[in-house]
C-alpha cells in the first residue's frame, strides 16, 4: 500500500444496516455510519462529500441489507483511480447480487475468499492491474489496525472553523474554537459520549493565548463541566478499564474538534462525575424548567448570592443558542413560596422551525454559574390530524398577508418568467433602490413577486407599483425561508414556467442592463446558473442571484428541497443548508450548472491589477492617490496569489464592476467587513457605469439602520 493510498482510505461500518456487536451498536445511533478520519478513531456520520478517495472499505455485518445502496454510495465517493471494497460474510444470493451490481457500476470485479468465511468484493473505475492494488493486504491491515486508516481533510470543509480540545480532566472539558470568517461569534458545540449526546456548550471565555496570536482579545474558550452532562444509563455497564470515546461537533457544520491526547477510562469518568455530585451545592442557584405551555417554555430561577438582580437564563435547543432573557416575570405561586417576591419566572418562545413533529432536546442555562436548570428537557409537536408538509407548515406559520390579484396570476401564466425578490427591513414600504431593481427585472420581461419579512406588525401593507404581487411574512428563515414561501405559493405554476429568478436585497443595482446577461445565458445550455461562484467553504454558486430553467422547475426538486430545509433562524445553519448545499444537491440530481462571472477569471483580473499597483519598481504616488493599499490589503493580495478562497463580491468588487458585473453588495458599502480601503473610489466607479443613479445608495443609507457608509 503506497503512501497516497494510505492517506486516502475511508472505512465505513454499516451501523443499522448490519448485525454488529452490542458494544459497537451502542457507539452510534441506528442509521448512522462510522467514518474513521484520524489515528485516534474519531467517529463521524458519513456526510463528507469528497469524491477523490483511493479506497472506500465497507465492512458488512452478518445480516447486511441494502447492499446496493452501500455500493452506489461508495462508488460515488471514489476518485478516477479509486476502488471499493466490500468485506463481510455473504450468502450465495447476496454475493451474486453484489457482484452483479459491482459489474454494472464499474465493469470489473475481483472476489477474494478469506479463511474466516468472509468475502472481499473489489470493484473500481480502473483495472486492478492499473491501480497496483493488493486486496488482501490492504483489507487485513485496515480491519486489524485502525491506525493505518487516515484521510486528508480538505481545509475548505472546515467552513472556516479552527480550534481543538486542550484538556479533559476532573474539572471538565476545556478547549477553544473560532470561525475565521466571523471570529467574534459565539459557537455552539455538542458533546457526544460513545455516539450519544451528553450536553452542549458554547464559546464564551477569553483565551489570552489565542488573543495574542490574533492581536486582539477574543472570547473563543469553552469549558464544559461534568455537572452539565447528562450521562447515559449504560455508562456503568461498560468495562471500566476501557477508554471512552468523546466527539465534539460544531452545530450547523461538519467540523469536529480534535483531541490528540489519550481519552479517560470509564472508571475515571465515573469518579469525576461522583466528585461533581458530592461537591455540588445549591448555595448559588435554585430554579426549575416547569413545563411546555403551548409554544412557550416556562420556568423560574434565582441567584441566592445576588437576589437583588434577576437571573439571566439562556435557551439551547438541540445545541443551538436560541435566546437569552431575565428571570424577572411575576408568578403568584413564587410569591407564595417567598421566592424573590414572585418576580423570578421566565418564558421562552419556541421558534416555528422546531414545530416539525420530531423530538427536540433543550437546556436552560443560568449564565453566571453556567448551570443547567433541572426539569423538562424535551418536546415534540405533532398532530396526526394535520398532514402538512414542512414547507407548507412554515409558509402557513409565517404568512401575514398576500396581495396578488387574479389578473396578476393570468399575467404570470402569459409571461412564464418569474422573479422572486426577498427583502427584510423595519417598514412595510420600499426604498427607491428596491423599486429600481423591481422595475429593471420587469423591463426584462419578468413577473415580479416580492416576499417581504417584518419583525413587527403593521396595520397597512403597501404593494409597490413596480411589483405584480407581494407576500408579507414574519421575519423567520432568512432569504431561503422567504424564497421557499414564494415557491410554495407558486407551486402549481412552477412546471409551466420557463424561468425562475431568486434574488435578495443584499445588493445594489443593476449597475448595467440585465438583458445582455439573460440573453447570453439563454444561449448557453444549462439547467440553473448564478452570477458568480465561490470556493469559500466548498464550491457553490453565490445565492443572492440564482436562475432556474424549466427542467428544474418541472421536477420535484424544490418540493423535496423545501421539505428537507430546517427553516432555522440560525444564520450559519441557513447558509449551510441553503447556499452551500443547493449547488451540490442540484448537481447530484443531474442538473447542469453555469456561471456568468467565474471566480478564477475575476480573481486573475483583480490580481493582475493590484500586483501591478504594488510593484516595488513603480512609483505608487503616480498610480494610487488615496492610500488604497495597506498592509492588510497586501496580505489579501498574497492570499489570492496563494490560492486561498476569498469572498469575490467583497474583495474583487472593483474588478467585478470593471468586467460588467451588475451589482455591488450592500454589506460591503455599509459594513466593510474586510476593512477595504479602496472603497473610497466606489462612488466614482459606480457613476462611470452611468445607468445606475447613485442617489439610490444615498437613499438606502438612510433607509437601513447603519452607523456609516464606506464611500
Amino acid at each position: 500500500m503506497d503512501e497516497e493510498q494510505n492517506n486516502k482510505l475511508l472505512l465505513i461500518d454499516a451501523i443499522g444496516n448490519a448485525s454488529l456487536e452490542d458494544e459497537e451498536r451502542g457507539a452510534l445511533a441506528p442509521g448512522q455510519w462510522r467514518l474513521v478520519l484520524s489515528q485516534n478513531n474519531t467517529q463521524l456520520p458519513l456526510l463528507y462529500p469528497d469524491q477523490s478517495w483511493n479506497a472506500v472499505i465497507w465492512r458488512l455485518g452478518d445480516n447486511a441489507i441494502n447492499i446496493k445502496l452501500m455500493q452506489e454510495e461508495a462508488y460515488r465517493l471514489i476518485g478516477p483511480g479509486g476502488r471499493v471494497i466490500l468485506i463481510g460474510k455473504l450468502n450465495a444470493r447476496k454475493k451474486n447480487s453484489a457482484i452483479n451490481i459491482a459489474e454494472s457500476l464499474a465493469g470489473n470485479v475481483e472476489v477474494v475468499e478469506l479463511d474466516d468465511g468472509r468475502s472481499i468484493i473489489v470493484f473500481n473505475k480502473q483495472s486492478l492491474a492499473e491501480s497496483g492494488f493488493s486486496t488482501t493486504a490492504i483489507s487485513n491491515a485496515t480491519l486489524n489496525d485502525s491506525n493505518c486508516v487516515r484521510s486528508i481533510i480538505d481545509p475548505n470543509d472546515t467552513k472556516g472553523y479552527y480550534g481543538c480540545i486542550d484538556l479533559i480532566s476532573e474539572e471538565g472539558i476545556y478547549g477553544w474554537l473560532l470561525n475565521g470568517e466571523n471570529p467574534t461569534a459565539s459557537i455552539a458545540i455538542s458533546i457526544f459520549l460513545n455516539g450519544e449526546l451528553i450536553g452542549n456548550t458554547y464559546t464564551a471565555t477569553l483565551r489570552e493565548d489565542i488573543s495574542n496570536v490574533l492581536e486582539y482579545p477574543i472570547n473563543c474558550g469553552l469549558h464544559f463541566k461534568w455537572a452539565e452532562a447528562t450521562f447515559p444509563l449504560w455508562i456503568e455497564e461498560y468495562d471500566l478499564q476501557n477508554e471512552v470515546n468523546f466527539t465534539f461537533s460544531v452545530i450547523g457544520s461538519e467540523f469536529y474538534l480534535s483531541y490528540q491526547k489519550a481519552m479517560p477510562t470509564f472508571e475515571k469518568l465515573l469518579k469525576w462525575r461522583a466528585m461533581t455530585q458530592s461537591t455540588r451545592t445549591d448555595d448559588k442557584l435554585i430554579g426549575n424548567v416547569d413545563n411546555i405551555n403551548g409554544k412557550k417554555i416556562e420556568g423560574w430561577a434565582i441567584r441566592l448570592d445576588r437576589q437583588d438582580i434577576a437571573a439571566s437564563v439562556q435557551l439551547f435547543i438541540d445545541g443551538l443558542l436560541i435566546e437569552e432573557t431575565r428571570a424577572s416575570k411575576y408568578r403568584a405561586d413564587l410569591r407564595e413560596a417567598n421566592i424573590r417576591s414572585g418576580f423570578a419566572a421566565f418564558e421562552f418562545n419556541i421558534p416555528n422551525e422546531f414545530f416539525d413533529g420530531t423530538d427536540h432536546k433543550f437546556n436552560v442555562i443560568e449564565t453566571s454559574s453556567n448551570t443547567c436548570l433541572p426539569g423538562v428537557s424535551e418536546f415534540a409537536f405533532y398532530d396526526p390530524a394535520i398532514s402538512t408538509t414542512r414547507m407548507q407548515y412554515f409558509y402557513e406559520s409565517v404568512l401575514i398577508s398576500i396581495n396578488i390579484t387574479p389578473s396578476g396570476i393570468e399575467e404570470l401564466k402569459t409571461k412564464k418568467k418569474v422573479a422572486i425578490i426577498c427583502s427584510y427591513f423595519e417598514s412595510s414600504f420600499f426604498s427607491s433602490s428596491h423599486k429600481y431593481l423591481f422595475q429593471n427585472l420587469r423591463d426584462c420581461g419578468y413577473w415580479i413577486l416580492s416576499v417581504h419579512s417584518l419583525s413587527s406588525q403593521f396595520s397597512k401593507f403597501e404593494k409597490p407599483d413596480e411589483v405584480d404581487g407581494i407576500i408579507f411574512k414574519r421575519n423567520s428563515g432568512y432569504d431561503f425561508g422567504s424564497w421557499l414561501c414564494g415557491i410554495y405559493y407558486l407551486r402549481d405554476h412552477l412546471p409551466e414556467l420557463n424561468q425562475l429568478v431568486l434574488i435578495n436585497d443584499s445588493i445594489f443595482g443593476p449597475l448595467y442592463n440585465l438583458k445582455p446577461i439573460f440573453e447570453k445565458m439563454d444561449s448557453e445550455y444549462s439547467d440553473f446558473w448564478g452570477l458568480i461562484d465561490s470556493f469559500q467553504s466548498g464550491y457553490h454558486l453565490q445565492s443572492f442571484f440564482l436562475v432556474f430553467n424549466n427542467k428544474v422547475l418541472s421536477s420535484s426538486f424544490f418540493n423535496e428541497f423545501g421539505n428537507s430545509f430546517s427553516y432555522s433562524d440560525n444564520k450559519e445553519i441557513v447558509i449551510q443548508e441553503g447556499e452551500l448545499s443547493l449547488t451540490n444537491k442540484l448537481v447530484q440530481e443531474g442538473f447542469i450548472p453555469n456561471v456568468v462571472f467565474k471566480y478564477e477569471d475575476v480573481g486573475r483580473h483583480w490580481l493582475t491589477k493590484w500586483k501591478t499597483l504594488t510593484n516595488k519598481h513603480t512609483s505608487r504616488s503616480k498610480k494610487i492617490s488615496n492610500s488604497e493599499i495597506t498592509e492588510l490589503f497586501e496580505q489579501y493580495i498574497q492570499m489570492v496569489f496563494d490560492g486561498i478562497p476569498m469572498n469575490p463580491t467583497h474583495l474583487f468588487w472593483d474588478s467585478l464592476i470593471e468586467l460588467g458585473f451588475p451589482f455591488i453588495k450592500r454589506e460591503l458599502l455599509f459594513k466593510n467587513p474586510m476593512n477595504l480601503q479602496n472603497l473610497s473610489s466606489a462612488k466614482n466607479i459606480i457613476r462611470n457605469c452611468k445607468s445606475y443613479p447613485i442617489e439610490h445608495i444615498d437613499n438606502a443609507s438612510r433607509f437601513f439602520p447603519i452607523e456609516r457608509i464606506y464611500l
